[in-house]
């Protein structure tokens, strides 16, 4: 059932994108550009098809090694602009944000960052190894490596990430060096520009940003080497999985399957979450008071990853707190959503359509997932095709995705609770 303002949200997320990004090919490599003229601001993103899941990726200790050079020659910068270098298991990149005004000064302070020498640096492994060590000691970091020991064989690389520090090797600063230099010239890269700034500008500044910085040798690998197949279910353990920690927080999840990209249900996925997403805030905010977090993560990506459900709550409420979340995934699986509910889940991603929509930054987002992923599970195109999928095939999807056959329920409680 589509209500008047389902239909006047995804209207209007319709209408405020008045542009498609331009894409070009230029010397330097693709480019993408999303035109925006309402305020003086400019986004940069420079997108490297290279993770850390990918084969010279882990070689390279790219997780830690991309983040550290960059952040470490960021002391060296004198304009405004804001320099933010990030990787994932998929992709790397550096984003900019600036004002139009300061473009020439970011541009130097680009440079600087670019040519800054580590020679004679040394992080030794140790150094991530404790880092990383505490990291884990959080309960959502525990349920992370017990989700991993269930769904994923030992040697597939989301296995090792919840299980293994990275920085095997430590970091030189002839590492960091090659890091910066190889990736920078990665076959396969892609500049988004969105803001106050035209397809032919937008052109030029690209060729200052990569001035001498040709295409090399790195290969262009789009997908991660070293993901496998999930562990068979008939090889999984059925539940619930409990594991204690050091704490005074009780965290929940109920885990099963996710999807990969391309899967023909992704659309009824996204309604059928967000329905289920505030079904359960709904029982365990507003009706019982107990938790201030429930989250989900992993319904689509690059390959079928573990789609998990995540709340926490305070120990002496444990019990009952699981016994309600569990009842209200039992009866979505048993008799299915309420028309009403499949209704506001509407509306709400209809308002989140309209609202990426009116931001260059997110389009340009969601523009580079697309093209360099293949997928973007907030992306509005997306969003706008969940609109349309007929309250039945929400249903069935959810009654299906909710069995208790497929769910897995996980424990992380503190030490006391015993």
């Amino acid at each position: 059932m589509f209500t008047s303002a389902s239909w006047t949200l995804l209207a209007l997320a319709t209408a405020l994108a008045t542009e498609p990004p331009v894409h070009r090919q230029t010397d330097y490599g693709q480019l993408v550009v999303v035109e925006d003229h309402q305020a003086p601001l400019i986004w940069i993103r420079v997108v490297f098809p290279i993770g850390h899941h990918h084969t010279w990726g882990d070689r390279n200790d790219i997780e830690l090694g991309w983040p550290v050079a960059t952040r470490a020659a960021m002391w060296k910068t004198k304009s405004s602009a804001r320099f933010h270098a990030w990787t994932t298991a998929e992709a790397s990149g550096m984003d900019i944000f600036l004002l139009r005004a300061t473009m020439d000064d970011m541009l130097e302070d680009a440079e600087d960052i670019l040519l800054y020498r580590f020679d004679g640096v040394r992080i030794p492994p140790k150094a991530f190894k404790k880092q990383w060590t505490q990291l884990r000691s959080s309960p959502a970091a525990i349920l992370d490596a017990e989700l991993a020991s269930v769904f994923f064989q030992q040697t597939d690389a989301r296995y090792t990430d919840a299980h293994f520090p990275p920085g095997k090797l430590g970091m030189t600063g002839e590492n960091l060096n090659a890091i910066r230099g190889e990736l920078w010239s990665a076959q396969g890269r892609v500049v988004g520009v969105a803001g106050d700034i035209t397809v032919d500008q937008a052109e030029a500044l690209t060729g200052r940003l990569l001035s001498g910085r040709e295409v090399g040798l790195l290969p262009e690998d789009p997908y991660p080497l070293s993901y496998l197949p999930l562990t068979p279910a008939s090889l999984r353990p059925s539940g619930p999985i409990v594991v204690e920690h050091r704490g005074d927080v009780a965290m929940f999840a109920w885990a099963r399957d996710g999807l990969g990209r391309g899967d023909p249900a992704i659309p009824a996925a996204v309604l059928a979450e967000e329905v289920i997403l505030r079904g359960v805030e709904r029982i365990v905010r507003s009706e019982r008071g107990e938790s201030y977090f429930v989250s989900s993560d992993g319904l689509v990506g690059i390959e079928a990853g573990v789609w998990t459900l995540m709340t926490s709550a305070a120990p002496l409420r444990a019990d009952l707190h699981a016994d309600a979340v569990r009842g209200f995934l039992a009866r979505v699986a048993s008799e299915g959503l309420e028309p009403a509910e499949i209704t506001r889940a509407r509306e709400r991603i209809a308002a989140r359509a309209a609202l990426r929509t009116h931001s260059p930054e997110e389009r340009l987002h969601a523009e580079l997932s697309r093209l360099l992923l293949g997928r973007d599970p907030e992306a509005p195109s997306l969003l706008q095709q969940a609109m349309q999928v007929p309250d039945a095939e929400v249903e069935t999807f959810a009654r299906d995705f909710l069995s208790p056959d497929a769910l897995i329920e996980f424990h992380v409680l503190p030490k006391e609770l015993d």
